[in-house]
């Protein structure tokens, strides 16, 4: 597997130019949903980087084959780890000059209880490179490992660039009940969302008047939450369509 990186002094012509800008808009950026997608590796308590190309601070970085980490065992409860793409810059003015390189890293993260958690911490590790120009380290993924097990939970952190929102899901639901208010349970895409996102949903119809409708969103989480529907005219609520649309705009919140 080899990591090759352009942006770096010396490595741009304008060829790399070109390709740096076609994902540098943002902080932080893969080339598209597959690229540097982080798996579980099936009995072995690893992660699997796929190939594929990132971006950030003026450096590219191009996976040309899938690589493996390995995640460290724990002697009790349970352990998070970030998954990381790291670049430090070199100095060309150094005698030897000294190149830039990008590897793929571990850090790690808190601990917790064995119960698998429902959503990743909120606070990056206090280990994380974050000095554009030195050392910088792009979140790729959370994985969580607890002990006796080689199972890895994962939470996606990868941003992509023709999304402007982080994460985003949306949907339509139909209620059909004689009952004159009704809670719907919606799922959301699993691993889709690390936290609860803003969720806005709205009445397209129905064989009821949706005049008569009142409709709200409660108990969100990261993989569901429920339409709560009533019919002020104390009737059924037959055939009622709902759409509904839930946005994450960062990694660590659902509003920005």
């Amino acid at each position: 597997m080899a990591i090759t990186t352009k942006g770096f002094a010396g490595t741009v012509d304008e060829y790399e130019h070109a390709r740096l800008f076609a994902l540098g808009a943002h902080r932080y950026a893969v080339g598209s949903v597959n690229d540097l997608r982080v798996s579980a590796v099936s009995g072995q308590r690893s992660v699997a980087v796929a190939a594929g190309a990132a971006f950030s601070s003026g450096v590219r970085v191009d996976l040309d084959a899938l690589e493996i980490r390995a995640l460290p065992a724990i002697a009790s409860g349970g352990a998070w780890h970030l998954v990381v793409l790291r670049r430090t810059w070199g100095n060309p003015s150094a005698q030897p000059p000294t190149a830039g390189t990008a590897q793929l890293l571990t850090l790690p993260g808190p601990l917790t209880t064995t119960e698998a958690p429902a959503a990743p911490p909120t606070v990056l590790p206090a280990t994380i490179a974050s000095l554009p120009g030195v050392r910088d380290d792009q979140p790729l993924a959370w994985a969580w490992v607890s002990a006796g097990s080689t199972s890895v939970l994962l939470f996606d952190m990868r941003h992509l660039p023709e999304l402007a929102p982080f994460r985003t899901a949306a949907g339509v639901r139909t209620i059909n009940t004689g009952n004159t208010s009704f809670n719907l349970a919606t799922p959301l895409p699993a691993g889709r969302f690390t936290v609860p996102p803003v969720v806005v949903a709205q009445v397209e119809g129905g064989a009821v008047a949706t005049d008569n409708m009142t409709l709200r969103v409660a108990a969100k989480t990261t993989t569901s939450f429920d339409l709560v529907a009533r019919n002020i005219a104390a009737g059924g609520i037959q055939g009622l369509v709902i759409s509904w649309h839930a946005v994450q705009m960062t990694p660590t919140t659902a509003a920005g």
